[in-house]
């Protein structure tokens, strides 16, 4: 039976009305991705912007050879691995603490929990920079009320720890919004009958909690892991990548060659290689929870 015009048009409606949304995204998030891969071929200097050189795969060479690019990668399991595990652990508790305490005021909790997901990366970042300051920082001072020696924070041999632990209690309000939502959605009325068949706290966490929470440690997973490769604000304030490339991390060596050492094309296929680790590690973390169902 053929379909009216006026069903056709009904039918066709929903599509119609999504195109200008998919434009934006196409525009906003696929082209850039397709313009970084294309001119990573090309030799591209800031100071002759207009003189491209095609090149092929000349700049993924260089980068494999490249002494500081391996570097700010064998620094990424501290950094990443760092920051994703605290995030994720922390956020977890804090959620999980909320949900089994009952008392009055979560919401005065959950604010001050949020705080640091509503305030500017810059800006934290410039406050754990204070903080770490050798005279006046409020980390050296805690350590001297405890009869401490002051700590050089910022130095060489401490640089990237402290750059993770600060981007740890910046991230954590995000694991933490996900997780609140997470265990909101479970129904209380599986844990009394779990409590009521004799299941202790541990098992109601391992066989109610955790399932029920999978869709939404797999969301969290993906946005802290891609968030905390991309991190670029905190590093910067911080340290610089410094020093010493001590604290360098991809994010920061992929803008210092672009527009610090003037080497675009070079920059764009460092950034065509952060997208391919978040891509590979979003497929992981799919098949990984998938596979677990």
């Amino acid at each position: 039976m053929e379909l009216s015009i006026k069903e056709l048009a009904s039918n066709l409606l929903p599509y119609f009305l999504i195109i200008p949304a998919i434009t934006l995204i196409m525009f906003v998030m696929v082209y850039p991705v397709i313009w970084s891969i294309y001119i990573s071929f090309y030799d591209i200097k800031l100071y002759s912007i207009f003189n491209w050189k095609f090149i092929g795969i000349d700049n993924y060479i260089e980068l494999l050879r490249d002494p500081i690019h391996i570097l700010s990668w064998l620094h990424t399991p501290v950094f990443v691995g760092g920051s994703v595990a605290g995030q994720f652990l922390l956020g977890m508790f804090m959620a999980a603490a909320l949900n089994a305490i009952a008392i009055r005021g979560k919401e005065i909790f959950r604010a001050i929990f949020l705080l640091p997901y509503a305030l500017s990366g810059v800006i934290i970042a410039y406050s754990w920079r204070f903080m770490y300051d050798p005279y006046m920082g409020l980390a050296n001072y805690f350590l001297r009320l405890l009869g401490l020696k002051g700590v050089a924070w910022l130095s060489k041999d401490l640089a990237l720890y402290s750059c993770t632990i600060a981007n740890i209690w910046r991230g954590t309000a995000t694991s933490f919004i996900i997780q609140t939502a997470g265990f909101a959605s479970i129904e209380r009325t599986l844990y009394e009958s779990a409590e009521i068949d004799g299941a202790g706290v541990i098992q109601r966490f391992i066989h109610i909690t955790l399932p029920m929470l999978k869709p939404f440690i797999l969301v969290n997973l993906i946005l802290i892991t891609m968030a905390t490769f991309n991190t670029f604000d905190m590093v910067y304030v911080l340290t610089g990548g410094g020093p010493l490339y001590a604290s360098m991390v991809p994010s920061i060596y992929m803008y210092k060659s672009a527009f610090e050492f003037g080497l675009l094309g070079y920059g764009a296929s460092l950034s065509v290689i952060l997208f391919a680790v978040n891509l590979t590690f979003t497929l992981i973390y799919l098949r990984s929870i998938r596979g677990g169902v």
